[in-house]
């Protein structure tokens, strides 16, 4: 497999990804504080729209685009998208998977995640 990681792009997801990670760490479960998820409900929104473009045009953001953090930055973004969203992506993940450009174990997660959200 060659890769040609864009570095642009690998910097972005896994900023998007960290930047996630971050606000929902900041918050005290105790704390029922409507402004921070609301912060939180922002930046998943921002990223799905933002992942779902991506997808689109380059496809599912697998090691050859992104490198191996921005792989699994992908599948934390997509993890926090609405299940519709996930249910098209998935394919496009499978598809990777079998290219060997993303880690089986990620999407199996992501298949089951969405099964259990789908009532399978």
């Amino acid at each position: 497999m060659t890769v040609t990681v864009s570095s642009d792009l690998r910097v972005e997801i896994v900023v998007r990804a960290a930047r996630q990670q971050a606000a929902r760490f900041s918050i005290d479960p105790a704390d029922a504080d409507v402004d921070k998820a609301a912060v939180i409900a922002a930046i998943d929104q921002d990223n799905t729209r933002w992942l779902a473009c991506l997808i689109a045009m380059q496809g599912w953001p697998g090691l050859r685009l992104v490198g191996p953090d921005g792989a699994h930055a992908a599948f934390m973004l997509a993890r926090r998208a609405p299940a519709p969203y996930r249910a098209c992506w998935l394919r496009k993940a499978q598809d990777a998977a079998r290219s060997g450009d993303v880690a089986a174990r990620n999407v199996d997660q992501m298949a089951a995640e969405l099964a259990v959200e789908q009532g399978r």
